[in-house]
This record gives C-alpha cells, sequence and structure tokens, in this order.
C-alpha cells in the first residue's frame, strides 16, 4: 500500500534517537521524508547520511540550515519541500505506530482536508493514551469543524493535512520560543472543511526531559498569549469569532494562569493575571461544558481565588 504522504522531520542534536524514527516509518509505503538539520552540534548529520546511504531506496529529502532557527521556523521551511497531496510532521525522537499504514492508507481514499489520530505517551514510568482533543465524546468519523478548531490539541503531530490547504493559504508556525504549535494547528483548521476522526493511539510520544517542550527556561506566559494573537486575526477574519473566544478560554485564561503557578508566582500575582486576561473573556461559551473536567473544575477554582491551593499542589 503506497500514501501520497510527506513526513517533515526536524533535527537537531538527535543522533541517539533519530534512527529508531526513521525506521518506524513504513518502508513499503514510498513515503516522502523530509529532514532538517537545524545545525546541530552532534553527529547527527553523520548519522543521517548513513541512513541514507543504507537506505537508497527510500524518498528521504535533507536540508541543512545555515543558522540554528528552532523547531517552528525549520518546518516552515521544510514546508516548500512538500511534493506529496498530504502531509505530517513528527519530532526526531519519536515514533509512528505499526498499525499507521494499515490504518491510514484506507482513510486516503476518503478525502478528507485533516486528518486526527490519538498519541501514546511514553514516559518512563510507564505509557498512558493521550487523547488529541480537550474534550470529552468526539466521536470517530467525520467530526465538526468548529469543534476541531476549538477543542484540537494544538501539538504538531497527531493530524496529516492537505498539503494543497497549507500552500494556497500560506499557512506557517509562529515565531516564538514555544506554542508556534497553536498558530498553525489553529490556522489550517479554519480552512478544513472536511476532518476525520481517529481514535487510535497511531504516534508515539516520548516524554524526554531534554526537549523544549520540559525547558522551564522557555515557560513563560507570553509565548501563548502571543500565539493567540497572532492567530486571532485568521479565526476573526473567517467569522470564528466564538470559536477564537473559546480557544480564549483554554489557551489564556486556563493555561497562562497555571504557568504562572508553576513558575512560583504569588497567589496575588496570579489572581491579578487571571482578573486582567478573564475580563477579555465571554462568559456566555457554548463551548466550555464539554471541556474535559480538570478544565472546568480549575476554572471554578480560580474565581474562587483559591490559588494558594494550587501552588501547594504545582511548587
Amino acid at each position: 500500500m503506497q500514501l501520497d504522504l510527506s513526513i517533515i522531520i526536524p533535527c537537531y542534536n538527535c543522533e541517539s534517537t533519530i534512527t529508531r524514527c526513521l525506521d518506524s516509518i513504513p518502508k513499503e509505503a514510498g513515503i516522502e521524508v523530509i529532514l532538517v538539520n537545524d545545525c546541530s552540534g552532534d553527529r547527527t548529520p553523520d548519522v543521517i547520511r548513513r541512513y541514507q546511504e543504507t537506505h537508497p531506496n527510500e524518498a528521504i529529502k535533507v536540508i541543512s540550515n545555515p543558522k540554528n532557527l528552532g523547531a517552528g521556523e525549520t518546518r516552515n521551511k521544510a514546508l516548500d519541500s512538500v511534493n506529496r497531496t498530504y502531509l505530517t510532521f513528527m519530532d526526531a525522537d519519536d515514533q509512528l505506530s505499526a498499525d499507521f499504514l494499515r490504518l491510514t492508507g484506507p482513510e486516503m481514499d476518503t478525502g478528507f482536508d485533516c486528518l486526527i489520530f490519538d498519541a501514546e505517551m511514553v514516559a518512563p514510568s510507564g505509557s498512558s493514551v493521550l487523547k488529541m482533543f480537550y474534550a470529552g465524546g468526539i466521536a470517530p468519523g467525520d467530526i465538526s469543524q468548529k469543534e476541531a478548531l476549538v477543542y484540537i490539541r494544538p501539538a504538531t503531530w497527531g493530524k496529516v493535512y492537505r498539503s494543497q490547504i497549507i500552500r494556497e493559504h500560506n499557512i506557517r508556525f509562529g515565531r516564538i520560543p514555544r506554542n508556534e504549535d497553536l498558530v498553525f494547528t489553529k490556522s489550517a483548521l479554519c480552512f478544513c472543511s472536511r476532518i476525520r476522526y481517529m481514535d487510535r493511539p497511531l504516534y508515539y510520544y516520548h516524554d524526554n526531559p531534554a526537549s523544549l517542550m520540559n525547558d522551564r527556561s522557555l515557560l513563560t506566559e507570553k509565548n501563548a498569549m502571543n500565539a493567540v494573537e497572532m492567530v486571532k486575526p485568521i479565526l476573526i477574519g473567517s467569522g470564528y469569532e466564538r470559536e477564537f473566544n473559546s480557544i480564549y478560554f483554554l489557551e489564556i485564561v486556563y493555561a497562562t494562569t497555571l504557568t504562572l503557578l508553576r513558575l512560583g508566582r504569588t497567589p496575588g500575582e496570579c489572581r491579578a493575571h487571571f482578573r486582567t486576561v478573564h475580563a477579555q473573556y465571554r462568559k456566555r461559551d457554548p463551548y466550555r461544558k464539554k471541556y474535559m473536567l480538570k478544565y472546568r473544575l480549575s476554572y471554578l477554582l480560580y474565581r474562587m481565588n483559591l490559588f494558594f491551593f494550587f501552588k501547594l499542589i504545582f511548587r
């Protein structure tokens, strides 16, 4: 079975994991793999070169950045090299499931604009399924564009997009240290008419303590706030004002307040921040009732000014 698919993989100091990542991509599917070396300081270029030499029949394209650009800008650069009908993203320390080809292959014939699937988080303490939505009750099959837009986790992986949509609307990752994937994912879904969901974990996300996601020096409320401001004109301009309001609830009202708590800010500082961002949130949000319980409960505790309780949990 062939997949008319391009996979973009940013590569930075991944000499110990990139082979595992590439080995997980089904060889018989004819997938185009675009690797972008973002000025790695280890042996990543040598490992990639050796992999190409030992797999001459695979469609592996290698791009080298002249300077370090970061994951978002590196993916942006790779988007110009996509030659297949569909595209998706992987991180260099992650893997595709052994069922990826068997389960996604038939879906390719349905003519979707975006295919969404779950992931399995692999951590030293064990593995767990990571649902791709912040809400419960999302059934597999064709799903509402508005619900997908609001509830989707903005992680880069776990989605396959029609390349033409990304190209025609010039969808790109935000030029910010973190939350750049929120800009791409929410913008892309604005233009995806047919969205399908597979409630199967087809991606293995390895929780790497050394990854950017776990770099506390980059943890700030400003990244999420900047990302939401970047995507705001696209959503509002496309007629998704109510959906933007709900995205603002989760990504700003909930998440940035939680970020300040994790950074050890005082309850007074967290309370002042919450009041400021909460003032811009329209309370009549038809989507909020479907969010997972932990988000709705956290919001209630925020409104009750129980920030000291949260500091006890996250200190």
